[in-house]
């Protein structure tokens, strides 16, 4: 979430001018400058290159860095990971070597870049102006139906969807709305680690026909309620409620719209209610959730068969039942792939469907018309972490990681809080490209936070091979035969159906040495 900056440091204090190549960054004016111009930077980000900088004589461990940083707060070891590449991001220090940010396998990072210093008292200059900027923490389900959780988790990131058109509001996205739900992020620490000004939080209840939403904005600096409401409705008025609460909600900040609403692409409430459900067991990702899930979209389009996003998670579902050799699962992706078509030509605006189109041409090896359906998506979304995310996974199935790593760049960079399978997409990256250091520290994270994610896995597996520690992937290749007896080169070729043969050949060469 670009733009959500910390208060300025006290204007007493010794500034301190840090000079690297071509930036600056100041300690006092809390600001970065690259080539004389402001540089927009998380207070999280600013605060490790800072560090890094200051203690740029020495290599800092992780612990280190959570104790000085983080100031002992419980957080994971992926919170440093994730805050590493953020600064990286924001430095351009992408490509390897570095230029800057150098990690020192199994012993921390160091600054490496030669850095002028100087010293004296500077006019403390006030944070930018960016808007209020608000997290809409997953609503509470309350009430003896907790099985219908995910009719909250559809409200939240509905909101968000439409709290996103308001001018001047900077929103969260569900990533890391929903990582706040898992404990996975401290809503203490939002205000000072992301900026967050705001949250809005709330509860749901259904007795029969009837929802009940009670809703609360809260001001994280003083901890007050600026605004609290309740709306009822019936079943079918649900989609006039949302409008309702997003509409109170930006006027109490005093804001306005950008764009109206836009309403969801069905106006039959069972469908949406379907819809819901479908895309709360599709975020599990299990086999029988998956399967749940698709059972939900294609009721969703029988009760509308004009419904183009319940299509399009058809498409992904079937996707992924196909790749991983899930039960009942398609021969082949073409019922995924006339999916994806069927949801792009019921809504041409439809960032989803486009994104759902290209992910399963990466998997058919057709580059051109993935590229194709992926730049629309983009188009049309502004600035999407999930659309680039899935771009930039689907050119490394391709063989393309020098572009894949700039499309997963842009997605980190738009997120504060990404789901751990996102590092697997750049071990990927790193091991096409043979950059065994950074691949092995993404891939070995992924492994440790999903232990039964098979495509990091399988990567990992085929990279010790490469790097000689034969012992290690033998280890790996039991545990992936534990996790799915079946497993078998043919799926590995699933998954990972590079279109240049020397890619295939080189994945096939190294996991042939394994008991599969």
């Amino acid at each position: 979430m670009e733009g959500f900056w910390r208060e300025a440091r006290n204007p007493r204090r010794m500034a301190m001018i840090y000079t690297f190549e071509e930036w600056v960054l100041n300690s006092e004016n809390y600001e970065l400058s690259q080539n004389g111009s402001i540089v927009s930077v998380e207070p999280l980000t600013f605060s490790v290159i800072e560090y890094l900088i200051e203690n740029r004589h020495i290599v800092v461990s992780r612990d280190s860095l959570l104790e000085d940083v983080w100031q002992g707060r419980n957080v994971s070891d992926w919170a440093v990971s994730a805050a590493i590449k953020s600064a990286r991001l924001v430095l351009g220090d992408t490509a390897t070597p570095r230029r800057f940010i150098q990690t020192i396998h199994s012993k921390g990072f160091r600054f490496i870049a030669k850095v002028l210093v100087e010293t004296g008292h500077l006019p403390a200059k006030p944070a930018p102006n960016s808007g209020p900027s608000l997290v809409v923490v997953p609503f509470e389900t309350i009430g003896n139906h907790v099985d219908e959780s995910y009719f909250s988790d559809g409200l939240t990131e509905d909101l968000i969807t439409d709290l996103s058109l308001t001018s001047g509001l900077n929103v969260a996205t569900r990533n890391t709305s929903f990582a706040i739900k898992s404990e996975t992020i401290d809503r203490n620490s939002l205000n000072k680690e992301l900026g967050v000004t705001h949250l809005l939080e709330g509860s749901v209840r259904r007795q029969g026909n009837k929802i009940r939403v009670n809703a609360h904005l809260v001001e994280i600096s003083s901890g007050l309620r600026l605004w609290s409401d309740r709306f009822t409705a019936s079943g079918d008025e649900i989609f006039d409620l949302q409008d309702e609460l997003c509409l109170a909600v930006i006027t109490s900040l005093k804001l306005h719209l950008t764009a109206s609403i836009e309403r969801h692409e069905t106006q039959n409430v069972k469908a949406y209610d379907q819809c819901l459900r479908g895309r709360s067991e599709y975020y599990r990702y299990t086999p029988d959730s998956m399967a749940r899930a698709l059972s939900c979209f294609e009721l969703a389009t029988d009760l509308d068969p004009n419904y183009a996003a319940a299509y399009a998670y058809q498409s992904y579902c079937r996707t992924a039942m196909h790749v991983f050799a899930w039960s009942d699962s398609d021969e082949n992706l073409y019922p995924a792939l006339e999916l994806a078509k069927k949801a792009v030509s019921l809504n041409e605006k439809s960032a989803v469907s486009f994104a759902r189109l290209g992910w399963v041409l990466s998997y058919l090896g057709e580059p051109e018309k993935c590229v194709g359906a992926f730049k629309r998506a983009i188009a049309l979304t502004s600035g999407s972490a999930e659309v680039f995310f899935a771009y930039g996974e689907s050119l490394n199935r391709l063989g393309q990681p020098e572009l894949a790593l700039q499309m997963l760049d842009r997605a980190f960079g738009v997120e504060s809080y990404v789901p751990p399978s996102w590092d697997f997409a750049k071990g990927h990256s790193y091991t096409l490209q043979r950059n065994y250091n950074d691949a092995l520290e993404c891939l070995e994270t992924v492994v440790k936070r999903l232990p039964s994610f098979l495509p990091a896995r399988v990567q990992l597996a085929r990279l010790y091979v490469e790097i000689d520690r034969t012992p290690d992937a033998h280890k790996v290749s039991d545990e992936i035969s534990t996790i799915s007896p079946d497993f078998t080169l043919e799926h590995a070729a699933r998954m990972f159906p590079y279109p240049q043969s020397e890619e295939h050949t080189r994945l096939n060469r190294a996991l042939s040495r394994l008991d599969w």
